[in-house]
């Protein structure tokens, strides 16, 4: 599948909903657990933080709205303005995971409240958003002069009505567990890794189970 034009395209996706998770989890945590959650994003050395709604998150809904819409326009529009967005997602993921240790002389550390979870990626965030960043513009490239021809519609099947319900259940159940359990303790242990992978559960439930007739074939253009 990876070796035709429309797989590459899925990857790319998915890969692009896997790095919405540093998005994801702030801000359903904020939302479940109340003003006693406290969050911190670095963007560039500029900090961007709150406690529950208050503070600075607007600017964590403004990036999931712009990572679900590349998710669903990977899957089901792969057209303009799909391919510029796309490498301007991870490039800007991948410059900001530069610019901290290189221009401003600090280090990437993820903080967990989790367990007490203090880890330095400086080294590994780099090379994981590069290569994001690297096959993103790969697949833009090509896209650009040579368009993916015939493409088909996609179409919603049930197996996207499965996602979904159990994306409903995935919120209910982190909600319950963090308005009933306790804090810092198994609870966490448990919602933490749910919260990084539901962006991966949100792809799913866009994702193009039932193809439909094709479409006309786009027209190439030339370098």
């Amino acid at each position: 599948m990876l070796k035709s034009r429309t797989g590459q395209r899925y990857a790319v996706t998915f890969l692009t909903a896997a790095s919405l998770w540093v998005v994801w989890l702030p801000l359903t945590r904020t939302l479940t657990g109340g003003g006693s959650y406290q969050w911190g994003v670095d963007f560039f050395n500029e900090m961007y933080r709150g406690a529950g709604l208050e503070g600075d998150y607007l600017f964590l809904i403004l990036q999931l709205i712009l990572g679900v819409s590349l998710i669903y326009m990977g899957f089901r529009n792969p057209r303009a303005p799909f391919p510029a967005l796309l490498v301007i997602w991870h490039g800007l993921n991948f410059a900001n995971d530069l610019y901290r240790p290189l221009i401003a002389g600090q280090r990437n550390i993820f903080y967990g409240d989790t367990g007490g979870v203090a880890y330095d990626w400086t080294l590994l965030s780099p090379i994981i958003t590069g290569l994001m960043f690297l096959l993103a513009c790969a697949w833009a490239l090509r896209e650009s002069v040579r368009p993916e021809a015939g493409a088909a519609r996609a179409g919603w099947s049930s197996l996207n009505g499965v996602f979904a319900i159990g994306f409903v259940a995935y919120l209910l159940a982190v909600t319950v567990l963090e308005r009933t359990g306790e804090a810092h303790g198994l609870t966490d242990l448990i919602v933490v890794p749910l919260n990084m992978l539901a962006p991966i559960l949100i792809a799913l439930c866009l994702f193009p189970w039932k193809m439909n007739q094709r479409a006309p074939a786009a027209p190439s253009r030339a370098l």
